[in-house]
Parts: structure tokens; C-alpha cells; sequence
């Protein structure tokens, strides 16, 4: 534990990812989504691919901030560039979202 302590300390993304999913299941921390979504999104500015994916996902469904559409697809954008795709969405719905939202490219287009 002092090691992602330390991680958290020093910005490591991954570990504030980490700790940005314990808030979300409650795993070692009381459950918060609120929390969670500060943890993913110090992640998410760094970079971190799932952070930004669930990010996303927060913003889509209004879990532990208010939904918001724009934000929501900010963050599905980031992180398609690294080719991660929306679980909780269908291939198709995914696309769907992504063609409404004008933000097709790159891996999204396969979906086409």
C-alpha cells in the first residue's frame, strides 16, 4: 500500500486511476462517485486512457457528476486514441453516439 501511496504522491497516473476505481466500487474506500470522478480525471488529464474512458462514461450516464454530453464525448475522443472502446455501449450505439456528436475518427471508423 505505501508503494501506491508513493505513486499517488509523486502524480503517477496509473496510480491515480487506481485509486479513482476504489472510489467507484468501493473496494479498501467507502464508495463515492463524486471522489471517483476526481481521481479519473487527475488521470485522465495525464493521458491515462481507461481514466479517460471512464471518465467519459461518467459524464455520459451522470454517475458522480451531472451528465453532460460535451464533456462526455471530450473524453470518449481521448480516449479512442488509444483505441478503447465504450464496454456499456454496443458497437453500434457507440458509433451512433460518436456520428451525432461529430467526433468519428480514427479507430471509430471501423464501427462505420
Amino acid at each position: 500500500m505505501g508503494d501506491l501511496k508513493d505513486a499517488v504522491i509523486r502524480g503517477d497516473p496509473k496510480a491515480l486511476y487506481i485509486v479513482g476505481l476504489s472510489y467507484a466500487t468501493g473496494q479498501g474506500v467507502p464508495k463515492n462517485l463524486e471522489k471517483a470522478v476526481k481521481w479519473y480525471l487527475k488521470a485522465a488529464i495525464q493521458g491515462h486512457a481507461e481514466a479517460q474512458y471512464l471518465l467519459g462514461h461518467c459524464y455520459y450516464y451522470g454517475r458522480g457528476v451531472m451528465q453532460n454530453i460535451e464533456d462526455a464525448a471530450k473524453w470518449f475522443r481521448n480516449a479512442s486514441k488509444y483505441h478503447i472502446v465504450p464496454q456499456n455501449l454496443s458497437n453500434h450505439d457507440c458509433y451512433t453516439f460518436l456520428r451525432e456528436n461529430s467526433i468519428i475518427h480514427g479507430c471509430w471508423e471501423e464501427y462505420a
